[in-house]
């Protein structure tokens, strides 16, 4: 490892273009990956308060079509009343949570005098058991105050010091458009990135709530459920298969059918199906397209690392040969080659890595969408991410070693120590 290890400080020294340009090129090409990678598990990582992410399903959609003569065709949130049908109480879901599907924006005014935008979402009282929201001040509501949509909200700390201007003021009022609310709890800010938890102002809603129905099957709510330890997600998808059929019995005399749309979705494929209220969930098709980018993203560096180590061997033809001459193998010969550069992409790895993190942390554009936000470290380095970076650096060289190494392994010893 020693001998290794000053041959790569003697390549830096003297060969400085090309092993400079290893080093560098071997960076980017794990920044590259790794910031791809973020971006795709950004929507799926847990941090709180969604550290309830791979246990999380989300049935936030309805499809119904006419049939017959009927040629209706509606798509998108549900009713709070059709949410609780088809989802209250499905085997192998501990907890269910319903909440508007997108926070509204809405116009809010406090002690303050600040008239401002928020963003407000109504939620059962459930939310803040499924979601880990971190309370610092007061408490959530009740089932029963949900139930009967009473006038009180949990607001995020920065809403509620801009509200009041000052210490704000558990039990005072404030208004979400001209309607008085009155403050029963506090919570820690949070990354918009948790985009199903997200809002400023949280307000009870409960089946009363029609303000925002199109007709008693669309409205603005979506179901979340929390799956029960060792309960399968499968088995939960039968179940609301089964509540499909019951509903559509129920649709039948209006000449309508509700779609199945192998709801509800996990984490993984909530992110993929990406608001499409009437489409076919297709895994494979996004897989495969996420493969063809970490290929393109690996072959194309490992092809032109491979011909700079090429390069790189070329000058040290005669070390190698002088070596053969004293008895080492070739397959020694190789392994130290593979090694060496194992140790080069090691370093520009772990380069990468810290490159793609402060790019990560520093970007408000990177991740579409978000606010201009940019997202909690514990999003950006998780285990995917060390994961990530282990496989690219071990792929990276196995791919742009083994031609030269095993190519350097089988010279001539006497034509090599001629540097023939």
């Amino acid at each position: 490892m020693k001998t290794n290890i000053l041959h790569i400080i003697y390549d830096l020294r003297h060969q400085a273009v090309i092993s400079w340009i290893t080093l560098l090129a071997t960076a980017l090409t794990v920044c590259l990956l790794l910031v791809y990678s973020m971006i795709q598990s950004i929507h799926i990582v847990p941090f709180a308060p969604e550290s309830c992410r791979p246990r999380l399903l989300a049935a936030p959609y309805i499809h119904i079509l006419g049939t017959g003569d009927n040629g209706v065709q509606m798509s998108g949130a549900q009713s709070y009343t059709l949410a609780r049908q088809l989802c209250d109480s499905l085997p192998g879901v501990e907890l269910l949570t319903i909440k508007s599907d997108q926070p509204m924006e809405d116009y809010v005014t406090g002690p303050s005098g600040d008239a401002f935008t928020a963003k407000v979402v109504k939620t059962d009282a459930n939310f803040f058991k499924v979601f880990d929201h971190t309370l610092l001040a007061g408490r959530y509501y009740t089932a029963e105050e949900a139930d009967a949509l009473v006038k009180e909200a949990v607001v995020s700390e920065s809403t509620a010091r801009r509200l009041w201007g000052a210490e704000p003021e558990i039990g005072g009022t404030f208004e979400i458009h001209f309607v008085p609310y009155r403050l029963i709890g506090i919570i820690k800010d949070h990354s918009p990135h948790a985009t199903i938890a997200h809002g400023d102002i949280f307000i009870p809603t409960g089946a009363a709530d029609t303000s925002n129905n199109w007709n008693e099957y669309l409205g603005e709510f979506g179901a979340y459920m929390l799956l029960a330890p060792g309960a399968s997600e499968e088995h939960v998808r039968d179940a609301l298969r089964g509540r499909y059929a019951d509903l559509n019995t129920q649709l039948a005399p209006q000449n309508m059918e509700a779609i199945y749309h192998q709801t509800p979705f996990n984490i993984d494929e909530l992110a993929v199906i990406n608001g499409n209220s009437s489409g076919d969930l297709n895994m494979s098709k996004k897989r495969a397209f996420d493969y063809t980018v970490y290929a393109i993203l690996l072959l194309v560096p490992a092809i032109n690392l491979s011909s700079m180590l090429h390069s790189r061997m070329r000058r040290r033809v005669s070390e190698m040969g002088v070596r053969r001459a004293f008895g080492c193998t070739r397959s020694r010969l190789m392994v130290d080659i593979i090694l060496e550069n194992l140790l080069v992409t090691f370093i520009g790895a772990v380069v990468g890595l810290v490159a793609a993190i402060v790019v990560g942390l520093s970007s408000t554009t990177l991740f579409a969408g978000f606010y201009g936000e940019t997202p909690p470290l514990s999003a950006l380095l998780s285990w995917h991410t060390v994961v990530a970076s282990l496989i690219a650096t071990i792929t990276l060289n196995i791919l742009s070693a083994s031609i030269p190494a095993w190519k350097a392994s089988r010279l001539n010893p006497v034509e090599a120590i001629n540097n023939k």
